[in-house]
């Protein structure tokens, strides 16, 4: 059984915990040691963050509003309904991971990808029991 629940309400995907869990991160929000009990991706598209925006505010506002102000929060271009969550156990450890994957590989045959433009997110949740 998972450590956290999982609920997806685009925009919005979030990891429940029962109890704060001690997370490090680069959060914009929360980054560092932290102690929290929910991580949420909020997916963004290009019109949400416009070249003369601050997006450390503009996130903020956005956590705020949905009440997760004290997730760790993380931004994803990706579908937040397509995320992955996996379990592994070796011997008596179990890990379980939630990812969002933003990457785009824009490469074709007979067309080169304009590489300025293909930035991503590989956004990662990972606990170990």
């Amino acid at each position: 059984m998972p450590p956290f629940d999982i609920e997806c309400t685009r925009p919005w995907l979030v990891a429940q915990f029962s109890q704060a869990q001690r997370m490090v991160s680069w959060s914009l929000n929360r980054p560092g040691l932290v102690d929290a009990s929910k991580v949420a991706w909020r997916q963004v598209g290009s019109d949400d963050l416009m070249a003369d925006l601050d997006p450390i505010d503009w996130f903020a506002q956005k956590l705020e509003g949905a009440d997760l102000s004290t997730a760790v929060g993380m931004m994803t271009s990706r579908d937040v309904e397509t995320f992955a969550h996996h379990t592994a156990r070796v011997e008596n450890v179990e890990a379980h991971c939630v990812v969002t994957l933003g990457l785009n590989n824009g490469e074709h045959i007979g067309r080169r990808a304009d590489i300025a433009h293909a930035a991503g997110t590989i956004n990662i949740l990972c606990h170990a029991d």
